[in-house]
């Protein structure tokens, strides 16, 4: 005859096996333009616009490697993507409260400043524009990821700011140890400064491989390394 359990410990064995872990929510804001909407241009064989914003890789990314140490039961890293087409530096300031510090994220992507270039603004006021967003979300308890503004293929005169507003970027996360990812450099062809036409379909806004590879740089840059820090027991 099998010994009996007592009901205590039936109890107990059975709360134990049905007990849920609640996994650790992890809240990522991605800020910018169209570049973090993900706009891509009509083309001969897509005849719409379409969005296919660079968040829905890289969430894929980071739950993959999760899922490799087996850890994404415990952790559910959500990405609000909050890229509005259009848009300058000056207003992503304006929208600063409402989208990402009222949302109280642990970390938030900022990518802003091409749309600036097109309309001539100075990198200085671009700049500034940057600086807050990075210091007020930081004083907020926010870990900035800033990102470097893409290059494009147009001529080089539209690609001059863009350089000196990218190294005014790497200088002040460098100065105020802040991580800066340079989506510049991982999507420029080999030996020049232009943005590399595989990554492109108009010349200026992202292609699916070229959100892809932003993903991927920012996932690499940034993010694999801090899910060490978010799995430590």
């Amino acid at each position: 005859m099998l010994p009996r359990k007592s009901g205590k410990l039936t109890e107990k064995v059975d709360s134990e096996a049905n007990k849920k872990v609640k996994a650790k929510q992890i809240l990522v804001v991605a800020f910018g333009n169209s570049l973090t909407a993900g706009y891509q241009s009509p083309t001969s064989g897509s005849p719409l616009p379409k969005m296919t914003p660079y968040t829905d890789h890289l969430k894929q990314m980071i739950d993959t490697s999760l899922e490799k140490i087996n850890k994404l039961k415990l952790l559910n890293v959500i990405f609000y993507n909050k890229g509005v087409s259009g848009e300058l530096t000056a207003d992503m300031l304006q929208r600063l409260d409402s989208d990402v510090l009222s949302v109280k994220p642990s970390y938030a992507t900022i990518l802003g400043g091409s749309n600036d270039i097109g309309w001539s603004i100075e990198t200085e006021e671009i700049m500034d524009n940057l600086t807050q967003m990075y210091d007020k979300s930081s004083s907020a308890g926010i870990e900035v990821i800033a990102c470097t503004v893409p290059s494009t293929i147009g001529p080089e005169p539209s690609i001059k700011p863009r350089l000196e507003l990218n190294e005014m970027i790497e200088d002040y996360c460098f100065d105020n140890e802040i991580v800066c990812v340079d989506l510049f450099a991982s999507t420029i062809t080999l030996g020049t400064n232009k943005l590399d036409k595989k990554y492109s379909s108009d010349g200026l806004h992202l292609n699916t491989a070229g959100y892809t590879k932003m993903a991927e740089t920012i996932f690499e840059q940034a993010f694999s390394k801090l899910i060490p820090i978010w799995t430590i027991s």
